[in-house]
């Protein structure tokens, strides 16, 4: 699933079952996929866990790229020697970087859907056709957090299987977001989730 501060860039996010060492592949077309970006945590070491988030960087304005997200399953980890696994990889899929300085936008707007994640499609539904730049999710998606399997039934996976693999969201967390025991892990599921201001086009 896609996120963007649209500073010529797009995080992809994705979570495995498993400990692995991920990329991503991308390219300006599906056939030249011959560029590759790693997640970043502390020290400068490469993220080896299940929660993945590869922010790619100094993106062309306008452009479709195409990608693919990568996993190779860590087996074994010990000091001085990794043991790996299967590598699984995702199916190509492609997103238009913004051009930031375009004459006009389009974005929807959803909040208060309070786990109810059919609701997700079905708004959407009601703007079907447009071209948007981006989803925006205004809090209070949740009624309070309880684990990770919440997350990504209520939110995460109906964003993906109706847009998120090609249009990006930008999350801003209403006061549910704060509640319940798993709210002090929920911020690691996304890129960002807190309030922030953008300018994109003619909008502020």
């Amino acid at each position: 699933y896609l996120q963007t501060n649209f500073g010529n860039g797009m995080s992809v996010l994705w979570i495995t079952s498993k400990n692995s060492a991920s990329w991503v592949e991308y390219g300006e077309a599906p056939d030249k996929i011959d560029m590759k970006a790693y997640g970043t945590s502390n020290l400068g070491l490469k993220p080896a866990g299940r929660l993945n988030c590869v922010k790619l960087k100094n993106l062309k304005p306008g452009v479709t790229y195409f990608y693919k997200v990568v996993s190779r399953e860590i087996s074994d980890f010990q000091p001085y020697k990794l043991t790996y696994g299967e590598t699984i990889s995702s199916a190509v899929e492609s997103f238009v970087n913004t051009n930031t300085a375009k004459e006009e936008i389009s974005f929807v707007m959803m909040n208060d859907i309070h786990d109810r994640p059919k609701s997700i499609a079905q708004l959407l539904d009601l703007d079907k056709g447009n071209k948007r730049d981006f989803v925006f999710f205004n809090g209070d998606i949740f009624d309070y957090q309880t684990d990770e399997q919440q997350i990504i039934d209520h939110m995460i996976q109906p964003c993906v299987d109706y847009f998120a693999k090609t249009t990006p969201f930008v999350y801003v967390r209403g006061n549910h977001e704060t509640r319940g025991k798993f709210a002090r892990d929920f911020a690691a599921y996304f890129d960002h989730v807190g309030y922030t201001a953008f300018t994109l086009g003619p909008v502020r």
